[in-house]
C-alpha cells in the first residue's frame, strides 16, 4: 500500500478530479480524506492505493499534471500497531499530568 499526499487549490471540483483520475485508470484506492491545510485556500488530500510502488508513482505524476494540484508526494504507507498508538498517548498523558 502507498500512500500519496497533495496540497490542492480549494476550488469547487478538485476533489472529483482527482477522483476521477483514479476511476479512470482503474488505480485501487483505499483509503482518502481530505482536511484543510495551514495554508488558507488549500486542502490536504491524502490517498492511499493498493499498487505497486511503480503505479503509484505514476498515479502522483498524473495527479500533479492537474490543475488545482499543487504539490504531491508519493511513500510507503506504515501500518501502526495498536499496541504503539495506546502506549504513546498513555506516555503522552503522563507529562501532560506530571507537567
Amino acid at each position: 500500500m502507498v500512500r500519496l499526499m497533495a496540497l490542492v487549490a480549494d476550488e469547487v471540483g478538485a476533489v472529483r478530479r482527482i477522483c476521477g483520475v483514479c476511476e479512470s485508470r482503474r488505480y485501487r484506492v483505499r483509503s482518502l480524506s481530505v482536511d484543510p491545510s495551514s495554508l488558507p485556500g488549500v486542502l490536504h488530500v491524502s490517498l492511499a492505493v493498493d499498487e505497486p510502488a511503480d503505479r503509484a508513482e505514476r498515479l502522483a505524476a498524473q495527479l500533479r499534471r492537474l490543475i488545482d494540484v499543487i504539490s504531491v508526494d508519493a511513500g510507503d504507507a506504515p501500518r501502526p500497531e495498536p499496541a504503539v498508538g495506546v502506549a504513546a498517548r498513555a506516555a503522552v498523558e503522563a507529562v501532560r499530568v506530571t507537567g
